[in-house]
């Protein structure tokens, strides 16, 4: 990714942003560098171990616990999913598909209309990148995760 894309995840005060739950442990500031872990990913084995550090990163991988700090990490998975190297964009999009998926059970506790909004703004970028010759079977994860996001959307708020 870009330096500019670094300087947005630098400027969030990830340490100040709760987890909100004693069931996840870790501090939030993990996030960073489960997005760099993400964007170093080239391999398939690279890519589905930033997929587990990542969950974990916003939750929790095994109970499908999601973490207030998913908030503030989204936009930042979801440019992930569109922008970057095909190994990062199809484990981001792996993440995001879980995430979404338990994200109803647990809206309560984030900023549905904040939500709505970053995956309004990157549903037509998901659908178009789908499109692209993908090495890495980014398609597939891409396609899975544009009809996530087209269902999520259409639940009601």
């Amino acid at each position: 990714m870009n330096p500019d894309f670094w300087q947005e995840v630098e400027r969030v005060a990830w340490p100040a942003v709760p987890r909100a739950s004693d069931a996840v442990p870790g501090p939030s500031n993990s996030v960073p560098d489960a997005l760099h872990r993400l964007d170093a990913a080239r391999t398939e084995a690279e890519t589905r171990a930033s997929y587990h550090f990542t969950l974990d990163a916003v939750g929790h991988d095994h109970s499908g616990h999601l973490c207030v700090v998913l908030n503030e990490a989204l936009p930042f998975l979801l440019r992930l999913a569109t922008e970057a190297e095909p190994f990062t964009r199809r484990a981001a999009c792996e993440v995001l598909i879980d995430v979404l998926s338990w994200l109803p059970s647990q809206t309560p506790a984030f900023d549905d209309k904040r939500i709505r909004s970053y995956l309004s703004q990157y549903r037509s970028a998901l659908r178009q990148t789908a499109n692209q010759p993908d090495p890495a079977l980014v398609a597939d994860s891409q396609r899975e995760l544009a009809d996530v996001v087209e269902t999520t959307l259409r639940e009601p708020s």
